[in-house]
């Protein structure tokens, strides 16, 4: 029942999970990986949702906003990581938050993207990613 595009070893076989508290970028994201043939996406807005989200299910790779209310992803990678030592974690940051997104990377993030992003670059980032998997 898997209805992804099987690019290579390039789509994950877990969902991918997308954090962000702004609704448009979020969606965005949403709809260009859907485009994509990439099916297995779900959203969370609310960063205290994330962990509970973690303990249900294991995903592939997680996007991840650094400032957001209530738990900022800077100070929720380690407890993602935590929870799932596995998982691929690429940061999303705005441009003053660059060095913020370098300490992430330090601390276990694979990668993170600038806001607004690119298609062409976010596809480019997963691909490099999830490679990261294939032995």
């Amino acid at each position: 029942m898997n209805d992804q595009k099987t690019d290579g070893d390039f789509f994950p076989t877990s969902p991918i999970l997308l954090v962000d508290d702004e609704e448009n970028f979020l969606n965005s994201l949403y709809m260009t990986f859907r485009s994509e043939g990439i099916s297995q996406v779900e959203r969370c807005k609310d960063s205290r949702e994330v962990i509970p989200m973690l303990k249900q299910k294991t995903y592939s790779l997680i996007f991840l906003d650094i400032l957001m209310p209530y738990i900022r992803g800077d100070k929720l990678l380690p407890q993602i990581l935590e929870e799932q030592p596995d998982v691929k974690v690429i940061m999303l940051t705005a441009v003053h938050e660059v060095e913020i997104a370098v300490k992430c990377v330090d601390s276990g993030a694979k990668d993170y993207l600038v806001k607004p992003v690119e298609k062409a670059a976010l596809l480019e980032k997963v691909m490099n990613v999830l490679k990261e998997n294939t032995p």
